[in-house]
């Protein structure tokens, strides 16, 4: 018997072994199936008629053809899927020795060399020994060679498409970086609003724009509308806490102990009666389980009884607890009613921190709200410049870019540097529709002297270099 050795036409790289077309007979149960191919992985059954799933585990028969003799091999077969009329299956947990008996089988069959039988005989009764190699069977030289040249036509392709990527970059970085960006800002970050804080009327307006004011200096006079309403809401409040506690200490005084005492009078009795049958069994006038009946009635009442006890320590605490919070929180309401008399209904509105008053928005007679801006002050902090841009000119822009900014009303002029982009980066509450309509954007620059101090809302003018030869430089 000769065997005839077919091998699929497919590269070896695109599998984990190759496909060959060698005999083998795969029983399972009492059914023998034909492979229509097979390699180091698994094999391909045709007329498969027995009901599997995908990832169920079967044992298996590997029968393989020689001459004059045949081969098997106990393996369990894991079913993968079907592809036409092909039923895959996967070598579950193929052990070494099968894999070098089947690896052998394929090479002697590609050698013309199954008759002999000694050579596999000498593979199969080797010793067993684990490697992680898991490597492809190569079958011919032609494969090599194919796999070669493919690697090779790759390779140029490659090499092709990244020198192109690379002229492409440079040409896009050498048109990128020919010309700066310009515009005017505007000079803020260094202005606190100063809100009203309540409702009510505006009295008496102690600072105008541009004089300057300190920490805790007053600004304005506001007569609080709410004034009469928190104080009534704050005394009914306190009237209700005292009933409430009025009512804590009665049930608490009135906690009585009448039941304890009936508890305790019932031990007494139920004591007595023990004593009596304990000298009544004595003399043989009642028997063992009337004394054992009493006994247990005895133990009841004292039982009870120290229940009673415990359950009234507990609503003791809890009582005095209770009537402790009562208290303290009308300590605490009485301590608020006797500051807010104190106060009054004239709100005093004082500055945060020090600087200048850049412009009041309020006038004596004006009915506020809690939110209403009563000042902007211009404060001791360092300010930050705000460009804005079409989105065109904002695509050359990065954080981390250095600038010029020439303040034109002082004749001077600082270094800054890019730090932010978008309106996001000034106003939290943008949304992302917003953000993306617009065709023009922020660009938030931060002046590099921290001791720089400049009037808010100045124009500036300010230019962008988007190019500078330090970046061609080597980093120290």
């Amino acid at each position: 018997m000769v065997a005839t050795t077919v091998l699929t036409a497919e590269p070896n790289y695109l599998r984990k072994s190759h496909r060959v077309s060698l005999p083998m007979v795969v029983i399972i149960g009492e059914r023998a199936y034909r492979t229509r191919d097979w390699s180091l992985t698994g094999v391909g059954l045709e007329d498969f008629d027995q009901e599997i799933r995908p990832g169920e585990v079967v044992s298996a028969t590997l029968r393989l053809p020689m001459q004059g003799s045949r081969l098997e091999l106990q393996q369990a077969l894991r079913f993968t899927g079907q592809h036409g009329d092909v039923f895959g299956f996967e070598f579950h947990e193929l052990r070494p020795r099968n894999r070098r008996i089947l690896r052998h089988y394929v090479e002697l069959a590609v050698e013309g060399k199954l008759d002999n039988v000694e050579d596999l005989i000498a593979v199969v009764t080797a010793p067993e020994v684990s490697t992680p190699i898991q490597e492809a069977l190569n079958l011919a030289d032609l494969d090599n060679e194919e796999l070669i040249s493919r690697f090779r036509f790759r390779s140029a392709l490659t090499l092709v498409f990244a020198f192109l990527f690379l002229v492409l970059l440079l040409a896009t970085l050498f048109y990128n970086t020919t010309y700066r960006v310009s515009g005017v800002g505007v000079i803020t970050g260094n202005l606190t609003k100063v809100s009203a804080g309540t409702v009510g009327v505006v009295t008496q307006v102690m600072k105008q724009a541009n004089q300057p004011v300190k920490a805790g200096e007053i600004i304005a006079y506001i007569a609080d509308e709410k004034y009469d309403q928190q104080i009534a809401l704050l005394e009914q409040r306190q009237i209700e806490l005292r009933k409430k506690l009025a009512l804590v200490e009665t049930a608490r005084a009135g906690i009585t102990n009448a039941l304890i005492d009936e508890l305790e009078e019932l031990v007494k009795t139920r004591e007595k009666e023990l004593n009596r049958a304990r000298r009544l069994h004595r003399e043989r006038l009642i028997s063992f389980k009337d004394l054992a009946y009493i006994e247990n009635q005895y133990r009841q009442a004292r039982i009870a009884l120290a229940r009673e006890r415990r359950q009234s320590e507990t609503r003791q605490t809890s009582t005095l607890a209770e009537e402790t919070s009562l208290k303290r929180a009308l300590t605490e309401l009485e301590k608020r009613l006797v500051e807010l008399r104190r106060q009054g209904d004239i709100r005093p509105v004082v500055s945060p921190s020090s600087g200048l008053v850049f412009n009041t928005g309020i006038q004596k007679g004006q009915r506020v709200s809690a939110a209403t801006t009563i000042a902007l002050l211009q404060d001791d902090r360092a300010p930050y410049v705000l460009l804005s841009l079409p989105v065109e000119s904002a695509l050359k822009l990065s954080p981390g870019m250095k600038a010029t900014v020439v303040v034109p009303r002082l004749r001077r002029e600082y270094s800054a540097t890019i730090t932010a982009l978008g309106y996001s980066a000034v106003n939290p509450e943008v949304t992302i529709s917003q953000e993306a309509s617009l065709n023009e954007t922020l660009v938030k620059l931060t002046l590099d002297d921290p001791k720089v101090r400049l009037p808010a809302h100045l124009r500036v003018n300010v230019w962008v270099k988007t190019f500078s030869w330090r970046w061609l430089l080597p980093s120290p």
